[in-house]
């Protein structure tokens, strides 16, 4: 009372947020009822006077009948304040509160009033930047926004830290689009677009986009995760309005309605269709008269939400496009820029090094700068056709020189990474100059690299480029098809550690390549490391990148787990060619949603895959549709696999498989003379494995004789190995599997017998003597491997321990106990390596038209 004088009588506190308490007062000169909100001295001593009146004055020149006008402001004893008429009526989030959703004609009046207001105000210049349902007001006739222009102008207001220390200017982070929480210079009217779309989304489905998170995650989600479609909530909702909805949503404000109007009309069209009449609201001003439940007199204004959040992340794609022109990523710009004070002796030789570098030490490209002035960055970009922007900013004060780099995206000019500022010596030594310019060129490298990308960029201080090439060393090992390749690997992760000590993402990266080798399934030796390491990394996932966290948490949750998965398909959408693509679709298959892992599959554009990936990715896609019965498409991903016409292990892998199911066996027989001689390629690509296989096949779909051709030839290449492959763990386990495949029981005991000695803490190696037992008919030494089995911790191991007795179980053929332990297999998160082949097992031969068998192999999603 005491800042706002005579003028107003305050009355009650309606309460505010952390920007302005928020009163109902008297205009004592003309007798009515406002509402005035001040902000707090704490917050007040920052704001420049002048500058609040100017973006005031231009807020409150907003006249329509869905916006709450703005009736005065000023500043009192150096508080600013602002009123506004007392509206009576509800806000649209109380409403919300108390019916979650709401009718889809009362939407659909709700979104055009709204929609209505928004076009008066971007006419005028003026972005909300805080559309949410608390501002909006709900009359008897109108929905009416509150609070235009009010944080623009406390933001223009401030000094360059205010926004982010009170918390305004930057929305509410359940309507935040991603180019406002980055704060994106850029921002323009379509954020409002997106956070109209995203309170249209709560209406319709009564759910708040990505609730229960906390305000951090809830932005990230806003960049990275496709939300649920509203027909899973809310299939009465019309398809026109609910694509209307998710087209608002898109992450690139290029991809959204361009203007309020353009959403208007849409949602008139939309709303053509509606079974409820809207058309009495079809033009602002004119709506439906609406009763309340009972009588509603508090007065609504709500404040600006006082939260400060400010995240800055970048989500793209490897190819970024800006009006239709696609900008490869991998070619960088250089915009130097020298400020007053610098040498341009300095600035030539930190330029020098990034072109040095550019021009062969990492991923990108140098793209030559265009030679005509450029208006914004996103011209600048186009003209140099350089998907990548690094901007330099060079400021010398006596004998030293600041100096700081900011990445930044050609096809929309937002800042992927603002680097912090670095300080030299005027005459620094060329040393120090590559030491200054080498962070920037481990982001580069992230984004150039389309092993990477730019939403797998780390959190915290940049790594060293070596060390970013060395996580890209273990990923590129991870592909190879020996043994030898994990320790590689592993080498290659604790290099970029020593080499960086600060890298935390290469620790995450580390744990990951523990999880990825999946000994843990089947060693309780490397179980417990894995705990160990999963201890390590826990500590890691505050305060870091969205992708980091979603790393940590596949790590700790394991990505069978829901929780897991959804961190999984996070990683995808910020990474989405690169190689957790296939990682998702393999979970999804483990978790017998084939259908979903084929659509993630098919929508990796090739462009920006290597040609070994391409070969993996339709290798997949091929044993998918053999799974789901479709082996004429598997058959027409063979010549995706060797486009070259080459002969292919795999390739033959995977059309052998389709021609057995199909019964065209007299197209198999040149395969017994072929396969012998190709080349080896991966763990399991051998001839005798791909030979194994196939008999396998042809005795599933019923084709005997030809089955045991193709096992004998397996048996004849499996015993004819040079000594030097025979001593190849995995070419001896399949060894065991041929011999047990043609009933030659005492050599596959032998060679099992000798491994679990060797190894007597490998599950498999445990469970396999078992299946043998029971297949002789030795009863009592299979139930004794079974009793060993169960005292192990199943979930643990990703379930092989029940899986093993399962097998077991089958072959004493108990059937009940059989089909009980591969549910609870499945359950416990054996993998689609054994679903997928589940048909042919032979230890489930005799189940396999057991509708209780046959439902474990029926694709889910």
């Amino acid at each position: 009372q005491g800042t706002l004088g005579d003028s107003y009588r305050l009355g009650r506190e309606l309460g505010g947020g952390g920007m302005a308490r928020v009163f109902v007062a008297e205009d004592t000169s003309l007798g009515r009822e406002i509402v005035v909100k001040v902000l707090p001295p704490e917050l007040a001593a920052d704001v420049n006077v002048e500058r609040f009146r100017r973006e005031i004055q231009v807020a409150a020149q907003l006249q329509h009948a869905c916006i709450v006008p703005l009736l005065s402001a000023g500043i009192a004893n150096g508080i600013p304040y602002f009123t506004m008429p007392f509206v009576k009526g509800e806000s649209l989030r109380a409403r919300l509160q108390r019916e979650r959703e709401l009718p889809i004609g009362e939407t659909v009046r709700i979104l055009r009033d709204v929609l209505a207001a928004l076009s008066c105000a971007h006419e005028s210049g003026i972005v909300h930047r805080d559309i949410k349902p608390d501002n909006v007001l709900l009359t008897r006739h109108h929905a009416l926004v509150a609070d235009f222009g009010v944080a623009k102008a406390l933001t223009a207001a401030g000094p360059g830290g205010f926004a982010t220390s009170v918390g305004i200017a930057l929305g509410t982070p359940a309507y935040m689009s991603p180019e406002q929480a980055s704060a994106d210079p850029l921002t323009d009217h379509r954020t409002d677009i997106y956070a109209v779309a995203a309170m249209g989304y709560e209406m319709l489905t009564g759910r708040q986009l990505f609730a229960g998170r906390s305000p951090q995650a809830m932005i990230a989600a806003h960049a990275v995760e496709t939300p649920d479609t509203i027909e899973r909530w809310r299939q009465a909702v019309p398809r026109e309005l609910a694509d209307l909805i998710t087209r608002g949503l898109a992450k690139i404000p290029a991809d959204r309605p361009q203007s309020a109007d353009e959403m208007l009309a849409l949602l008139d069209a939309a709303a053509a269709n509606l079974a409820t009449p809207t058309s009495s609201v079809a033009a602002p001003g004119i709506s439906r008269a609406r009763t309340f439940p009972g009588p509603v007199h508090a007065g609504i204004a709500a404040a600006v939400a006082g939260l400060g959040v400010l995240l800055f992340f970048a989500v793209r794609s490897t190819g970024n496009t800006t009006s239709g022109q696609s900008l490869p990523v991998d070619r960088v710009a250089i915009l130097a820029s020298v400020q007053t004070g610098a040498t341009s002796s300095i600035s030539a030789r930190i330029n020098a090094a990034l072109e040095r570098a550019l021009s062969g030490g990492v991923s990108a490209r140098l793209a030559e700068a265009p030679a005509e002035k450029a208006g914004n960055i996103r011209d600048f970009a186009r003209q140099a056709n350089a998907g990548t922007v690094l901007a330099t900013s060079i400021l010398g004060a006596g004998d030293s020189i600041d100096i700081q780099f900011k990445v930044m995206d050609g096809a929309t000019g937002e800042v992927i990474r603002s680097l912090r500022t670095y300080r030299m010596g005027a005459n620094a030594t060329d040393s120090v100059i590559n030491d200054a310019v080498d962070p920037v060129l481990g982001i580069i490298e992230y984004i150039a690299n389309p092993r990477l990308g730019s939403g797998m960029i780390p959190s915290g201080d940049p790594p060293r480029l070596a060390a970013v090439r060395e996580i890209d060393a273990a990923i590129m090992e991870w592909g190879l098809p020996d043994n030898a390749a994990w320790e590689r690997s592993r080498t290659h992760l604790k290099r970029a550690l020593q080499i960086d000590p600060r890298f935390q993402q290469g620790k995450l990266w580390l744990a990951y390549a523990f999880v990825r080798e999946g000994e843990f399934l089947y060693r309780p030796a490397k179980a417990e490391s894995l705990r160990t390491l999963i201890s390590e990394a826990a500590p890691l996932a505050a305060g870091l990148s969205p992708f980091e966290s979603a790393l940590s948490t596949v790590i700790i949750e394991r990505s069978t787990t829901p929780t897991g998965l959804d961190a999984l398909r996070k990683i995808v959408a910020l990474a989405p060619h690169s190689f957790f693509t296939v990682e998702l679709a393999a979970i999804l298959v483990d978790q017998n949603r084939p259908r979903e892992a084929m659509r993630v599959l098919r929508s990796v554009d090739s462009t920006y895959v290597s040609a070994e990936r391409n070969r993996d990715r339709h290798f997949f896609i091929g044993t998918i549709q053999h799974y789901l019965g479709d082996y004429e498409g598997a058959l027409a991903e063979v010549g995706a696999m060797s486009p070259d016409g080459r002969s292919d292990i795999n390739a033959m892998r995977v059309k052998a498989s389709a021609l057995a199911a199909l019964g065209r066996v007299d197209e198999l027989k040149p395969l017994l003379r072929d396969l012998p001689a190709l080349q080896n390629d991966g763990l399991y690509g051998f001839a005798g494995d791909v030979l194994l296989t196939i008999g396998n096949e042809l005795e599933a779909h019923g084709h005997p004789a030809e089955s045991r051709a193709f096992m004998e030839a397996a048996v004849n290449w499996f015993e004819t190995r040079t000594p030097e492959e025979t001593r190849r763990p995995e070419i001896i386990f399949r060894t065991g599997f041929a011999y047990v495949a043609t009933r030659r029981l005492d050599k596959a005991s032998k060679i099992f017998d000798s491994l679990h000695t060797a190894a007597p803490d490998v599950i498999l190696y445990m469970g396999i003597p078992g299946r043998i037992a029971a297949i002789r008919g030795d009863t009592a030494k299979a139930e004794k491997i079974m009793r060993e089995l169960a005292d192990l911790p199943a979930l643990r191991f990703g379930g092989t321990p029940t899986y093993e007795r399962a097998a077991i179980a089958a072959n004493l053929h108990r059937r009940d106990e059989a089909i009980r332990l591969l549910q609870e297999s499945f359950s416990q998160g054996i993998g689609f390596i054994y679903r997928s082949r589940l048909h042919w097992f032979s230890d489930f031969a005799w189940l396999r038209d057991d509708p209780a068998f046959k439902a474990l192999l029926t694709p889910q999603g």
